[in-house]
């Protein structure tokens, strides 16, 4: 049994497609940046605009690029410690392998020289958060650094000491590679000595003005 398919007059096909062409491109001059975000437009690859406020803009359909961040604090959870991607790896001074549950609360600068550097990796990427991959990839390795300070005893006895290790290590190594992130927060829900649960920290929260 054949299927017949309806066939459309070639001026009804071409009007369809050229009207798509339009619509596309009138979509994609426009960019809308809400309340409580701003942006930075590229054209054809170069910074071309200041940090931009909430508002509607046009831009050039497939020569300019408007980016829009989230101006308000944003959260990530996850576990921090060379395990993330080299489980056979040693974090502690004496070579035991620890994991830290942390949850960073963060915020975006609105900085555009380093926002220009950085301005497509701040988007979120479809990980609900503006620039997750590499806020979590700077955090990794400064829980790595801040755990190799210590042996597996000392951090499990002193967990607020590597909190704030940890938060420390990660504002200094944000700003050294000029990525656009200010930590407001680190709360540690837990240290692991293996891939499950086995060792549970006090619940800490690390002020954006850490104390001794």
């Amino acid at each position: 049994m054949k299927i017949a398919f309806p066939k459309f007059p070639k001026k009804t096909v071409r009007f369809a497609a050229a009207a798509s062409v339009l619509l596309a491109t009138a979509v994609s001059s426009v960019k809308i940046i809400r309340t409580n975000e701003f942006g930075l437009q590229e054209t054809t690859g170069v910074v071309t605009s200041g940090v931009k406020k909430p508002g509607v803009y046009f831009q050039v359909p497939f020569a300019q690029i408007t980016h829009a961040y989230r101006g308000n604090t944003q959260t990530i959870s996850f576990g921090a410690g060379s395990f993330r991607f080299f489980p056979w790896n040693h974090d502690t001074a004496d070579k035991n392998i620890l994991v830290a549950d942390v949850t960073i609360n963060y915020k975006v600068i609105p900085d555009p020289i380093k926002l220009s550097f950085w301005r497509w990796a701040m988007e979120d990427w479809f990980a609900g958060a503006n620039g997750y991959w590499v806020l979590t990839e700077a955090a990794n390795t400064s829980a790595n650094a801040a755990l190799g300070r210590k042996t597996m005893a000392q951090t499990l006895s002193k967990p607020a000491v590597f909190a704030q290790d940890l938060y420390q290590d990660l504002s200094s190594r944000l700003e050294q590679n000029n990525i656009p992130i200010q930590v407001q927060s680190i709360e540690l829900n837990g240290i692991r000595t293996t891939f499950w649960p086995a060792h549970t920290t006090q619940y800490i929260v690390v002020g954006s003005s850490p104390t001794p």
